[in-house]
Formats: C-alpha cells, sequence, structure tokens
C-alpha cells in the first residue's frame, strides 16, 4: 500500500476494528484504537546549551545528522539504519592493508570502520549482534535481506544508549542522559488494542470511536453499547469455533 499511496503506511497506525461474523453470538470485536499524541515542550537550561557547544564540532556533524535522522523516523528499520550509520560515523575508519604471503608487498589498501572504536562505543557484545558477528544485523538490513522488526526492538533501545552515554563521557557533557519514553518521531501516536463485547448488532463506528477516546483518557470503557472482555475464556470460545 506504501507504494500504491505512494505514502507512509503502516498497519500498527490504522485505526481498525476486526468482528467474526459468524459464529460469534457474543458480539466479540478486537480494535485497534490509534490517535496522534500532542508534543510537549522540551526544557532547556544552560548546562543543556554548554552539552551542545562541545559536540558541536566538524567531525561529529555527520553522526549527529544521522542521529536526528534516527529520532524522526516513523519505522522500526529506518531507525535501526541510522543508528547503524552514526555508530560507523562516531567510530572513524582505519586503514586496513593487505601483504602478498609470497612477494611480501602490499596489494591491497582500503579504509574500513575502526572495529576497536565500534566495540568502545557499543560494547563487545552489541557489536557482534550488529556489526561483526555471523548473520550481522547490519549486513542483513543494509544489504536489502530481511530482518524481523522483534530483532530490532531492543537492539534500537540498547544502541541509542549505548550512543548517549559514549558522547557524555567522550566529551564530558555535564547534563546528557538517557531520558526514557521521549517522543522519538515527528509524530506520536497512543494505541489501544484490546478486545471487547457490543451488545448491539448495528456498531455505529462514531460512538465506538468516541468510546475508545475515553478508556484512554480514563483507562476504563464507560459505554452502554460496549464493555471490555475481562473473561479469557470467551475469546478462547471465538477461536474455537473459527
Amino acid at each position: 500500500m506504501s507504494v500504491i499511496t505512494q505514502c507512509h503506511f503502516s498497519l500498527s497506525i490504522t485505526p481498525l476494528y476486526i468482528k467474526k461474523e459468524n459464529n460469534n453470538r457474543e458480539n466479540i470485536i478486537f480494535i485497534n484504537f490509534v490517535r496522534d499524541k500532542v508534543g510537549v515542550g522540551m526544557r532547556i537550561n544552560g548546562d543543556d546549551v554548554k552539552d551542545a557547544e562541545m559536540i558541536n564540532k566538524p567531525g561529529l556533524l555527520t553522526a549527529l545528522h544521522f542521529f536526528r535522522e534516527a529520532n524522526s523516523t516513523m519505522s522500526l528499520k529506518s531507525r535501526a539504519a541510522m543508528l547503524f550509520i552514526v555508530g560507523e560515523a562516531l567510530a572513524g575508519d582505519e586503514t586496513k592493508e593487505k601483504i602478498c604471503p609470497k612477494c611480501n608487498e602490499l596489494f591491497n589498501k582500503r579504509l574500513v570502520t575502526n572495529k576497536s572504536e565500534m566495540i568502545n562505543i557499543f560494547g563487545d557484545d552489541l557489536s557482534k549482534k550488529i556489526y561483526y558477528g555471523k548473520g550481522s544485523l547490519r549486513n542483513k538490513l543494509l544489504h536489502g535481506h530481511k530482518v524481523d522488526d522483534s530483532a530490532l526492538v531492543e537492539v534500537c533501545k540498547e544502541m541509542h544508549n549505548k550512543i548517549i552515554l559514549y558522547l557524555a563521557k567522550k566529551y564530558k557533557l555535564k547534563n546528557l542522559k538517557i531520558i526514557k519514553s521521549a517522543p522519538r518521531s515527528p509524530n506520536s501516536f497512543e494505541f489501544s488494542r484490546t478486545f471487547i463485547k457490543s451488545k448491539v448488532d448495528h456498531i455505529e463506528l462514531r460512538k465506538l470511536n468516541r468510546a475508545m477516546f475515553k478508556k484512554i483518557e480514563t483507562g476504563s470503557l464507560h459505554d452502554g453499547d460496549f464493555e471490555i472482555i475481562t473473561e479469557p475464556t470467551a475469546i478462547e470460545r471465538l477461536y474455537r469455533t473459527y
């Protein structure tokens, strides 16, 4: 659908509900409810400004640019790709030479990512997982192979945190710390994915939408036509008769 529409497309942020039409006497519905989340302001103090000045260096600008891109992406794979590039940009290059074992002459000389600095940034275990190990995530993703999002969730979080800690230590930044749950995309969303029971056969989408808005606001569903399913066996019965 992203190709067809030539727009950003994600099922995870697409509101939808699914109702099984047969053998569903209890009118059980699965609903994926999504709404935009309003951004919040960030307070910048004097130490923050000083930290920004400390890393505003020509040699860091490429890494900082891609870090900003990572914080602006809409998908996990895009974020992972940007963070891979940040790691390589921070690590820098080293010259790798190959010597002919027969004539002892140099026959190959090329620039490669500085492995020791990469390990300094991410640590040995994470570096092996994303760069140097068998089936490295970086090579699989950037060379067009399939990588499941599940393999990237924790890796992206760990890479982000390691980069922050590396910058804070190397450039003696006083105020830079890991911020939990920071909004890391231009659009933030609130989700509610749940099974509900409809007390009416004909579902009015506008009414269902209002009910889910209230659920996010209050944490519970207060509506005469819908109720949250708290009995797991009801869902089991639905699947059993699929």
